[in-house]
């Protein structure tokens, strides 16, 4: 909660600023990347390439006819299949933290076909 308050008071601020409050989301999304990256001991260059192909950095955006949502465009199946295994229950497909958590996650347990971006990327691995 707290992360999502300080980034609606930046996006609030940088519009009054007359700033571009995308360019700030992205900035946060990347962010957030980093450090869960490093947290989880994932190259965060990985991490960010995925989520750069998947969704721009967008946490809200949505593909494959809106099934897919998210940093790392999850479909619901596959997100509640991944939380499942990563023993996190209280995820939330639509919450930009959880969405990055679950996808990098996915990264570093061998999820990577997940991702049509990873192939794209990194070839079949």
């Amino acid at each position: 909660m707290f992360i999502e308050t300080a980034l609606f008071l930046a996006m609030a601020s940088s519009s009054l600023a007359g700033l571009p409050t995308p360019d700030i989301e992205k900035q946060y999304v990347k962010s957030q990347i980093e450090l869960v990256a490093t947290d989880q001991g994932v190259d965060p260059e990985l991490a960010l390439k995925v989520a750069k192909c998947e969704s721009g950095y967008v946490s809200t955006a949505k593909g494959d006819k809106g099934q897919s949502y998210g940093t790392y465009q999850f479909k619901l199946k596959t997100f509640e299949n991944f939380k499942t295994e990563a023993k996190r229950q209280e995820l939330d497909r639509k919450d930009t933290e959880d969405n990055i958590w679950l996808g990098i996650w996915g990264l570093k347990n061998g999820k990577q076909s997940h991702w049509s971006c990873f192939k794209k990327i990194y070839g079949s691995r």
